[in-house]
């Protein structure tokens, strides 16, 4: 029993010794890793898959040094990144800049305080005005109401009127021309434009006859007025012929 023991450690031996070296040997975990990974992401893509943190990787282009774009790479890598914390706050320069900007085109909270009571003060200052406005009004809305009444009514009878002249009208025409026509005809537009003629000159004519007899009238005053004055002249030349 021992020597089939013996003999069977030997031929394992022999078996061992003669297996093929495996070509994985040589290569670390990661590498076999990275060679069984066929996705062709860059890291900060597969970070992004596994949510998880990227490494820091170096700028590879230009536009990567910019302030914004350094800054939230420190933010993201802090210290890992390689960068010194002085990044993330202005340069002198850069900060004198802002403080001066801020003092032309932000005003101080003082300024801002004075500036929201002011505007207070005038939005209160318009509500009373406006108050004492609706007051005064409120007195005057009897008399307002009374005069819109009056000027309704007066519109009212100056409508009445020219309809009642439109019905004279309608119906001097119809005498005008001895029998009854509609308005529409043009008949009646015709006798119409007739009458009117007719009627402007004899305004015309009671206008002149109006005018001359005023003329008279005046002329005969005067001829009152100077009457007793020839006759005081008379006297007077009389009274010296005596004398």
């Amino acid at each position: 029993e021992e020597k089939n023991d013996t003999n069977e450690t030997a031929n394992n031996a022999t078996i061992e010794e003669t297996k093929p070296e495996s070509k994985w040997v040589h290569y670390t975990d990661d590498e076999i890793m990275a060679i069984r990974d066929k996705s062709g992401l860059s890291p900060q893509l597969k970070a992004i898959k596994n949510s998880e943190l990227s490494k820091p990787e170096r700028f590879q282009y230009l536009h990567q040094y910019r302030e914004n774009n350094v800054r939230r790479y420190y933010a993201k890598y802090g210290k890992k990144s390689g960068l010194k914390p002085g990044v993330m706050w202005p340069s002198k320069a850069k900060f004198e800049f802002i403080k001066q900007f801020e003092a032309t085109f932000y005003p101080s909270l003082e300024k801002l305080w004075a500036d929201a009571k002011a505007e207070k003060e005038a939005a209160e200052k318009e509500i009373r005005q406006r108050e004492a406005e609706i007051a005064a009004n409120l007195k005057k809305l009897p008399q307002l109401k009374k005069e819109f009444f009056a000027k309704l009514e007066s519109k009212r009878l100056e409508a009445e009127a020219e309809r009642t002249k439109k019905e004279k009208l309608i119906q001097d025409i119809r005498e005008y021309l001895g029998y009854d026509v509609d308005p529409g005809d043009i008949r009646f537009q015709e006798a119409l434009l007739k009458k009117e003629e007719e009627d402007k000159l004899k305004a015309k004519a009671e206008k002149k006859i109006s005018k001359q007899a005023k003329l008279l009238a005046k002329i005969a005053e005067m001829t009152a007025e100077e009457k007793p004055a020839d006759s005081e002249t008379k006297q007077n030349a009389s009274q010296n012929k005596k004398e």
